[in-house]
């Protein structure tokens, strides 16, 4: 069985899975990527994160949200 989690948790395990693979530096300040991309294309965001749904639904169980 599946664990289950809710869509706030789902948006947590993206927002850190785009910080860690994908960070932006500039200068000597680090900007989290995940706020970025929310902020500047939030249609590129929102399409990542329910493409990201696709590949944790093998491992959570999101069905009472989605």
């Amino acid at each position: 069985m599946k664990p289950k989690i809710t869509e706030e948790e789902a948006y947590e395990i993206y927002n850190d899975m785009l910080d860690e693979c994908y960070p932006i530096k500039i200068g000597y300040i680090n900007i989290r990527t995940s706020k970025a991309l929310e902020h500047d294309d939030p249609i590129a965001y929102r399409t990542g994160f329910n493409d990201y749904l696709d590949i944790i639904n093998e491992d959570y169980d999101i069905s009472d949200w989605y």
